[in-house]
């Protein structure tokens, strides 16, 4: 298998995503004298340039056109394929705005601003990848600061005559939320107060992400667990949050 007119992305990783796959050699040797040969079906491989231009798409070149899908005999029972690639143009983020309720703090809302812009800012490639983990670092910023129902909506405007790119995301924060009573199972032999001053989290603090990660890691730091799970049970009604 061949691939041509692919500068913005290498072989390899084109290939990864590609269900054909060419029969290995081993010193010269087919393996499939041992194992099994890797049969060609021009269906799978249509589809594979379907699959080869979605990647594309997810990495920010919405024009790319895969032209063709070349097959050439090669002896007996053999095929070789050629994949001609027209990337085409990326597609570059010009904006970005991040919405979020106008009465939560300042210092959330940059936060909040600072954590999408490390991820996906004015001038990057729009990757989908990216743009999903910026949502996701979005919602962490808010549940690691007591929102524990913030949910995050993101929408991306795309004018691929001009290969530009304006993002939002928008913040629904739901109310601040805190802990309610601390229940602890199956400790076993481990008395009850070692494993509250290794959580080190109390009744009516605000709900936080990240420092119920850190009780888990403390409750495993603690080398008497095999496993450990620190969980938050969030009430359906948000406006009764205690979990």
């Amino acid at each position: 298998i061949r691939v041509t007119g692919n500068d913005a992305l290498g072989d390899s990783e084109i290939e990864e995503h590609i269900a054909s796959r060419a029969t290995p050699r081993f010193f010269g040797v087919f393996k499939g004298l041992i194992y099994d040969y890797e049969v060609f079906d021009r269906y799978v491989l249509e589809r594979d340039l379907q699959r080869i231009e979605r990647y594309y798409r997810a990495r920010g070149y919405y024009e790319t056109k895969v032209r063709a899908g070349r097959v050439y005999p090669k002896g007996d029972r053999q095929v070789s394929i050629e994949i001609v690639i027209d990337e085409g143009q990326p597609v570059h983020v010009t904006r970005v705005d991040v919405h979020t309720p106008p009465d939560v703090p300042s210092e959330l809302r940059i936060a909040a601003e600072r954590g999408v812009e490390r991820v996906i800012g004015v001038g990057d490639v729009l990757q989908e990848a990216e743009f999903d983990v910026a949502a996701e670092a979005l919602g962490r910023a808010f549940a690691d600061r007591g929102y524990a129902y913030a949910t995050v909506r993101k929408a991306a405007d795309v004018d691929i005559t001009r290969n530009k790119a304006s993002l939002g995301f928008w913040v629904d924060a739901g109310p601040i939320t805190r802990l309610g009573e601390i229940h602890i199972n199956g400790r076993g032999p481990i008395p009850e107060d070692q494993i509250r001053r290794a959580l080190d989290l109390k009744q009516g603090e605000p709900y936080s992400l990240e420092e119920l990660e850190s009780a888990e890691r403390a409750l495993l730091d603690l080398g008497v667990f095999s496993a450990a799970s620190v969980r938050a049970r969030l009430p359906q009604d948000k406006n009764a949050p205690k979990p």
